[in-house]
C-alpha cells in the first residue's frame, strides 16, 4: 500500500519540478537587458588643496526609457558640493571645496534604476600642497644650425585639472614652437644662429592649478 502511494506521488512531483524549472523569477533574456554602468573616466579624481570642478564620465548599456541617474558621496561629505548627475547624460559634475586641513578622500556612488552602482574615489591634497615637477635636463646646447629638441619631466602629487606650460622671455624669440601637448614632454625648436655670437635664454615652466 505504501509503495502504491509513492508511485502515485512520483508523477505529481515530476510535474511540480517541471513547473518550477519553467518559471524562474527572472529569465536570462530579462537579465541581459538590465542597465549596466561602465566608467569612461579612468582611475580616481585627485584635486589640489584649492579644490575645483570635477567631472566623472560613464556609459549606460541597456538604458531604460526615462531612466534617471543619481549620485552621492558615501558619507555625504560637505566638502563635495553641487553634485549633479541629471543635467548631462553620462556625466556627474561636482565641486570640491578648498581644503585648509589634512588630506582627505571619499567615494562617489552613481545609481541608475536597477543597475549595479558604479563608484569612484575622490582625493584632495592637504593645505599648502603643490605640484612637484622635475626636469630631465635643465640645460640644452645647440650648434649654430639649431634644430628640434625636447625635455621630459616628471610630476609628483599630480592632480586633475592641473596643466604644465612653458615659455621663454622676449630675448629668447629664437626659441620657437614650444609645446607641452605630449604628456611629460616639453618640445621646442631652436632657429639657426647667423649672428656669429653665442646666445642664451632661460625657459620658464609654469604649473597651472585649477
Amino acid at each position: 500500500m505504501i509503495k502504491s502511494h509513492l508511485y502515485g506521488l512520483l508523477p505529481v512531483l515530476a510535474a511540480l519540478s517541471l513547473i518550477c524549472s519553467c518559471n524562474p523569477d527572472e529569465t536570462p533574456e530579462e537579465e541581459s537587458l538590465k542597465p549596466v554602468l561602465s566608467a569612461v573616466t579612468e582611475g580616481d579624481l585627485t584635486f589640489s588643496s584649492k579644490g575645483g570642478e570635477g567631472v566623472f564620465s560613464y556609459t549606460v548599456t541597456n538604458p531604460t526609457e526615462n531612466g534617471t541617474a543619481s549620485a552621492a558621496t558615501f558619507g555625504n561629505e560637505e566638502w563635495i558640493q553641487n553634485i549633479d548627475a541629471e543635467s548631462t547624460d553620462g556625466e556627474v559634475h561636482f565641486t570640491v571645496a578648498p581644503n585648509d586641513g589634512q588630506e582627505r578622500s571619499t567615494v562617489m556612488i552613481i545609481n541608475y534604476e536597477d543597475a549595479s552602482p558604479l563608484t569612484f574615489n575622490i582625493r584632495q591634497y592637504a593645505a599648502g600642497t603643490d605640484l612637484e615637477l622635475t626636469l630631465s635636463n635643465d640645460r640644452i646646447e645647440s650648434f649654430a644650425d639649431g634644430g628640434s629638441f625636447e625635455i621630459t619631466y616628471q610630476i609628483t602629487k599630480r592632480f586633475d585639472g592641473a596643466s604644465v606650460t612653458a615659455e621663454v622671455p622676449e630675448d629668447g624669440g629664437w626659441v620657437t614652437g614650444i609645446s607641452t601637448d605630449i604628456d611629460r614632454v616639453i618640445s621646442f625648436d631652436i632657429e639657426e644662429n647667423s649672428t656669429g655670437a653665442d646666445r642664451s635664454t632661460v625657459g620658464h615652466k609654469q604649473r597651472t592649478v585649477p
